[in-house]
């Protein structure tokens, strides 16, 4: 019974690990770091819209605490592919100036 008990554990927790550490190496080569400059903010709809140094302009909702200018850092996900145009916004912090 304890024979039982504790081969049950070790592949619960094995799996556990194993899964855990194939989902943060499989996001390790899909995301990446962007900083952005807060160029407009639709109060109206609450989106707020970001632009790289380069030019491309992104969006993302919770225009609460933002203003224009504003320098922002995020982590984008590529889409699996090599166009920057689909990349999606993970998450957005507050930068400063």
């Amino acid at each position: 019974m304890k024979k039982k008990f504790f081969s049950i554990i070790f592949s619960v927790v094995f799996i556990f690990i194993i899964a855990s550490c194939s989902i943060s190496f499989f996001y390790k080569w899909f995301v990446y770091p962007q900083s952005f400059i807060v160029s407009e903010i639709d109060y109206k709809n609450n989106i707020v819209y970001i632009e790289t140094p380069t030019g491309f302009i992104y969006s993302f909702y919770g225009a609460d605490d933002w203003l224009v200018g504003d320098h922002c850092s995020a982590i984008m996900f590529d889409n699996y592919t090599k166009n920057i145009i689909d990349d999606k916004i993970v998450s957005v912090k507050y930068c400063g100036f």
